[in-house]
């Protein structure tokens, strides 16, 4: 019963974030058109435009992500991970 809270809540948290994605995604082909008729640029320059900013973002967070090799992933994750391997060797 502790766990049930919990994971209502991570559900929700994945619901607003599709959500947003969903909201984001729906607004790019009015954005496209307004650029494309209000700037005279057509279709190409805008598309251009947000893949290479989308790009940027990409690689961006690339960069500033924590690195997961090794032992800090074990040290950062809660659960089974963070006790130590038994050792095949003894009884």
């Amino acid at each position: 019963m502790k766990n049930r809270p919990q994971q209502r809540a991570q559900k929700r948290e994945v619901r607003v974030c599709y959500h947003h994605g969903a909201i984001f995604g729906g607004l790019v082909a009015p954005v496209l058109a307004f650029f494309a008729v209000n700037f005279n640029l057509g279709y190409a320059v805008p598309m251009l435009v947000g893949t290479v900013v989308a790009a940027a973002s990409v690689v961006i967070s690339l960069l500033l992500s924590p690195e997961i090799k090794g032992d800090s992933s074990r040290r950062r994750t809660p659960g089974r991970l963070t006790r130590p391997l038994p050792n095949p060797g003894s009884p």
